[in-house]
Order: C-alpha cells, then sequence, then structure tokens
C-alpha cells in the first residue's frame, strides 16, 4: 500500500510541483535554467508549478508541446504566465521583456 501511494500520489505531485522549488527542477537547476513570473520577475510558486505542468496530463498535448517549443514558451507557461530564462543572464535587458 506504501508503493501505491507513492506511485499514484507522491509521484505525480511531484512531477506538477517540480518547478515550484524557487523556479527549478532537478533538470533546470543542471541546465542553469529557471521558471520567473512574467510579472514580477520572480521564480514561480507551487501553484505556478501545477499550472505550468498540468497540460503535460492532457492525453497526447506532449505531442503539441514539443512541436510547438521552437517557438519559445509552451502552453503551460502561457497559463501560469511563466517563463524560462537562463539564470546566469537573468538581469540581462533581454529576460527583462514579456
Amino acid at each position: 500500500t506504501i508503493l501505491v501511494f507513492f506511485t499514484w500520489v507522491v509521484l505525480p505531485a511531484l512531477f506538477f510541483l517540480k518547478d515550484g522549488f524557487r523556479g527549478y527542477s532537478l533538470g533546470k537547476l543542471l541546465c542553469g535554467l529557471k521558471v520567473i513570473d512574467l510579472h514580477t520577475r520572480e521564480p514561480i510558486g507551487f501553484k505556478a508549478s501545477f499550472l505550468r505542468n498540468l497540460p503535460l496530463a492532457i492525453p497526447l498535448m506532449v505531442l503539441y508541446i514539443a512541436s510547438d517549443l521552437c517557438k519559445g514558451n509552451r502552453i503551460g507557461d502561457g497559463w501560469a504566465k511563466s517563463k524560462v530564462i537562463l539564470k546566469k543572464q537573468q538581469e540581462n535587458p533581454v529576460f527583462s521583456s514579456s
């Protein structure tokens, strides 16, 4: 029962909330990326992270998101009003505009 709880509750929660840890997921931290709020320029929280990752739960949406990534922000960024930036260049004026 602990394995079932972990598989069906803990792992999905971590997946949807992964960017809410001060704007980082493990992958973003390793790649030097950060997710910020478009308006406040602050790292997103858990609510925005949930909204940002929610489209990935929709069947076949992953294919649409993958094809749309070359245009910039993915659909979840629009829902969460967020943007992924390079952490080392977060003060650069290029990243300060929406």
